[in-house]
Formats: C-alpha cells, sequence, structure tokens
C-alpha cells in the first residue's frame, strides 16, 4: 500500500511537472505575441509618421503653389495697370472671336440674297485667318433677276430656281482673291449641296463650318454631299457661336 502511495505522489509530480512547463510554454508565447504587437504598434507609429510629414510637405507644396499663383496675379494686375497707365483704356473683353466674326460676315453676306426663300452666305478664311472670299446665293452676274424664276417648284427644272441661282459657296470661290484655296476654311449659314461640295472639293478646302442643317432630310442632301465630303476627307463641323445674337449699330454721332 504504501508503494502504490508513493508511485501515485510520484505521478502527480510528474503531473505537476508537466503542468509547469506547459504553464512556462504558454507565457513564452505570451510574451512573443506582446512583443510581435509591440512591434506592430512602433511600425503603425512610424507609418503614421511617416503620412503626417508627408501631408505637411504636400501642405507645403500647396501653400507654395498657392503663393506663386498669387505672385502671379498680382504681377498680371501690375502689368495691367502699367498698360493702362501708358496706354489708357484696357482691351475690351466683348470683342467677336475670329469664329463668330467670321460666320457673322456669312450671315451678312446672306442678307444680300435676292432669294425669297432660303438666304445663303458664305465666308472663306485662309490659314492666317484671313477672309479671301465672300459670296451668297444670287443669279448669275449680267442676268436680270426679274427674268428667271425663283421658284422651288415647277412644271420642270427649267421652270425654277435650281437651274440658274449661284450658290453661295460657288460666288465665294469665284470671289477668292488669292491664287488657290488650299487648306482653306469655308464659313457656310447652310450646310453645302452636293454641287457646293463638289467645288469645296476641288478647291482644296479642307474645313466646312455650318450654322444651319434644315434640309438634312431632304432625298438630295440626306446622304450625297457628306458622303463626298468624308471620302475627300474634308472636316464638316456645325457651328456653335459664342454669342448667339450679335447686333450691329449704324447711327452715325455727328
Amino acid at each position: 500500500m504504501a508503494s502504490r502511495a508513493t508511485t501515485t505522489a510520484s505521478r502527480a509530480t510528474t503531473t505537476a511537472s508537466r503542468a509547469t512547463t506547459t504553464a512556462s510554454q504558454a507565457t513564452t508565447t505570451e510574451s512573443r505575441a506582446s512583443t510581435t504587437a509591440s512591434r506592430a504598434t512602433t511600425t503603425a507609429s512610424r507609418a503614421s509618421t511617416t503620412g503626417s510629414r508627408a501631408t505637411t510637405m504636400a501642405n507645403r507644396t500647396s501653400t507654395t503653389a498657392s503663393r506663386a499663383t498669387t505672385t502671379a496675379s498680382r504681377a498680371t494686375t501690375t502689368a495691367k495697370e502699367e498698360t493702362q497707365h501708358l496706354c489708357g483704356d484696357t482691351w475690351r473683353a466683348d470683342f467677336l472671336v475670329h469664329e463668330d466674326y467670321w460666320m457673322t460676315v456669312a450671315a451678312l453676306a446672306a442678307k444680300r440674297s435676292k432669294d425669297p426663300r432660303t438666304q445663303v452666305g458664305a465666308c472663306i478664311v485662309n490659314q492666317e485667318n484671313v477672309i479671301i472670299g465672300i459670296g451668297y446665293n444670287r443669279m448669275p452676274k449680267g442676268c436680270d433677276d426679274d427674268h428667271l424664276p425663283w421658284n422651288r417648284h415647277g412644271e420642270g427644272r427649267w421652270d425654277t430656281k435650281y437651274a440658274y441661282v449661284c450658290s453661295a459657296v460657288a460666288v465665294a470661290i469665284m470671289n477668292k482673291k488669292c491664287s488657290d484655296l488650299k487648306g482653306c476654311t469655308i464659313y457656310v449659314t447652310l450646310f453645302p449641296c452636293t454641287e457646293s461640295a463638289k467645288l469645296i472639293i476641288e478647291a482644296g478646302i479642307k474645313k466646312v463650318v455650318y450654322l444651319s442643317d434644315q434640309y438634312h432630310d431632304m432625298e438630295m442632301m440626306a446622304a450625297s454631299p457628306r458622303f463626298l465630303l468624308a471620302v475627300a476627307e474634308i472636316e464638316c463641323i456645325q457651328f456653335k457661336p459664342t454669342e448667339p445674337t450679335i447686333t450691329t449699330d449704324l447711327t452715325v454721332n455727328n
């Protein structure tokens, strides 16, 4: 009985020793986990510090850029003031931009047309932004307007204006003030018809800016001129005015 008790006590001692070893290992693992967490916290802290420094540098850069913009603005203002001091009033801001000016010239030319239904004007501009041709739809020079029809419909083609009227594009090209029109742009108040498209291609014009496309759905306008211009790689753009209405006062102040 004494021997069994001794054995049992020995086993209990061994179990206790193993428990102590397990507890020691758990403590070591916990210590390592704590160390890892501490390192992670340190790394996060360093990353936060780096981010804070980056933010500070970005703020400084933004402040520097803002100061540079302010300095440039002040320099511009100073230059304008000096110009005004030397030359009087500065240039006005509500002037006509080139595109509005050229389309306005075309629209004004259209006012010369005697066509009772459709008045069209055209303005050709070269690559130096100089107007070199202006035209409007009319009867040929020397032909009496009263002896030729202005009708859109008749018993035959010869009873309508289409057999006689020169298009605005044709007149503008014929009125050109230079040897050729290669690379030029034409501003026209109405999308060109097929015959006008042919003339534009032959003249070497490379860009068409049109105001209206009101006859887009007509059979003779639906595809033919657009197809020709596309094949010839001529750019066509519908005009978007900066100022939809332009008023000119012809009153003379004596």
